[in-house]
């Protein structure tokens, strides 16, 4: 037919299991604000725009190879449960959102702030959105804003699995414990 209509009928994933890994998240590439809200410039930005990216560092050979053979042992296993079969890889971080908009808050001489003023008010933008204005709205806004890119990266790496359930109290599966979770 010339239309067809995908059906999935088996759905399955696993998790890398390292046995350690070290944080190296950077923050690059600010760009300050062309303008602050004041007349004069100097004013910091009210908002940050910040960009948030994820990445996985796989450490040294052992890591890459002990990581392709779980991925290769999960793609056998699950190959054979149906005739088409895709595989996909993500890293997933709970409550992960790429991009955030933080506010500055306390303006100068102990003032309410920025986002106190008219004009940074979810109703400003909402009034402009009815009026069919978002788009030059977030044009202003985003003249008033820093921005600031993130890229959450953790390095991965394995040391040989215990296989005998010796000093680590380990059930001899040789499979390695999760990583402690990320701060």
């Amino acid at each position: 037919p010339w239309l067809a209509k995908k059906v999935v009928t088996h759905e399955a994933e696993s998790h890398y299991n390292a046995t350690s890994w070290d944080d190296r998240t950077t923050a690059s590439v600010w760009r300050r604000a062309p303008a602050g809200p004041s007349e004069d410039g100097d004013s910091p930005a009210p908002f940050g725009k910040i960009s948030l990216s994820k990445l996985l560092v796989l450490r040294d050979r052992a890591a890459r190879e002990d990581y392709f053979a779980q991925q290769a042992r999960f793609v056998t296993v699950e190959g054979r449960r149906d005739v088409h079969a895709e595989f996909g890889t993500e890293i997933d971080v709970d409550g992960f959102r790429p991009k955030v908009l933080a506010v500055r808050t306390g303006g100068a001489g102990g003032r309410g702030g920025f986002a106190s003023s008219a004009p940074f008010r979810r109703r400003a933008y909402a009034l402009c959105a009815l009026a069919g204005l978002s788009l030059p709205y977030r044009i202003w806004l985003a003249g008033r804003c820093d921005e600031l890119r993130v890229s959450l990266a953790k390095e991965a790496s394995c040391e040989a699995a215990r296989t005998d359930g010796g000093e680590d109290g380990g059930d001899g599966g040789g499979v390695p414990s999760p990583p402690p979770p990320p701060s």
